[in-house]
């Protein structure tokens, strides 16, 4: 099909995850022809789009087609860039690439895509985007797509996630085969460790990460003794999903009497959320306990802890505090007894 020089075009893609094409022309009664190019995607490291375009009797690559535009991800869970008006591109076209999520680093998604061509030849790949993971304001999983021009695009992960019994972050969808026949079940397991940073937020740090985090707004917050566990409630989504955050754990005391609540996670892992704290004698046996970040902001969390916990350390400490009026003593990151 002829296309004039200064014509758009419009671009979509098949059923069979093919680049396909149309002049945009003037509006007429007569349906345009459309041609489908045999090819197959790629992305370069600065989030370009690229279709390299192959005839089936011929070997080498014959041309490639750039692409610009936004991306995101739709309520199938597959790739879509929304193009712009450059490169003779129909802006507002959206060009959906069918594919199955398959890796979730802590600066990487990686969707395994599926394409045929004209002699049902069947090619299968890895498309990667480079960025990092982050939760929105309305406590969902996003991933933020870095460019080459220092802009960033969204995919927002509208499902719902959960902790597995390792801590992990677990997000759950259900996505459409190709032919939309019927629906499974995928999980995307993210590995990474808890940490409570503030009165009214948690955040999941993913592993070999240090810019790559979900932080979540809380509710509620508590500390259940009789399970050992800190208990989060929160609501996922516009119209919030209720969830419950359980983290199980035990307290430790490390070097400078630093207060540490160890949490297991698979493989045997263990990571402390460490935390500063005010101890107040309850007891001969016992104390009261404010908890605090490692930098002394109140976290509106109290708790019990018996004596026997510190394990000698500091114990000469806080039996001479038990004789003066004020008897609490504060400790956390650097403080010394």
């Amino acid at each position: 099909m002829p296309i004039k020089k200064k014509e758009k075009i419009r671009y979509t893609v098949d059923a069979y995850n093919r680049l396909a094409y149309r002049g945009s022309g003037r509006k007429s009664k007569l349906s345009q022809f459309r041609t489908v190019l045999d090819g197959r995607w790629k992305l370069d490291a600065g989030g370009v789009l690229t279709y390299s375009i192959t005839q089936p009797s011929q070997s080498r690559r014959l041309s490639d087609v750039k692409l610009s535009g936004k991306y995101s991800l739709n309520s199938n869970h597959d790739l879509v860039l929304t193009l712009d008006g450059s490169r003779r591109q129909k802006s507002g076209d959206k060009l959906t690439i069918r594919g199955e999520i398959i890796n979730t680093d802590a600066h990487e998604i990686a969707f395994s895509i599926t394409t045929k061509d004209k002699t049902s030849g069947e090619s299968v790949y890895i498309l990667s985007l480079r960025g990092w993971w982050q939760a929105d304001d309305y406590n969902r999983l996003s991933f933020r797509v870095e460019r080459e021009n220092g802009s960033t695009d969204t995919l927002t992960f509208r499902g719902t996630w959960d902790i597995n019994k390792h801590h992990q972050l677990v997000y759950t969808y259900r996505k459409r085969n190709n032919k939309r026949k019927s629906l499974r079940t995928h999980y995307l397991t993210f590995k990474g460790h808890w940490d409570i940073t503030s009165r009214n937020r948690i955040t999941y740090n993913l592993d070999t990460s240090s810019d790559s985090a979900f932080g979540f707004g809380v509710r509620f917050a508590r500390y259940d003794a009789r399970r050992r566990s800190f208990i989060y409630s929160l609501g996922i989504g516009v119209k919030p999903l209720r969830r419950q955050i359980v983290l199980k754990g035990t307290w430790k005391v490390h070097q400078g009497l630093r207060l540490a609540f160890e949490i297991k996670y698979a493989e045997g892992r263990v990571h402390a959320i460490m935390f500063g704290a005010v101890f107040r004698l309850a007891s001969k046996t016992e104390l009261d306990v404010k908890l605090t970040t490692t930098d002394g902001h109140d976290l509106g969390i109290e708790i019990k802890l018996s004596r026997s916990i510190f394990n000698g350390r500091g114990e000469i400490f806080l039996r001479a505090e038990a004789d003066s009026d004020e008897q609490e003593v504060a400790a956390g990151v650097g403080f010394r007894f």
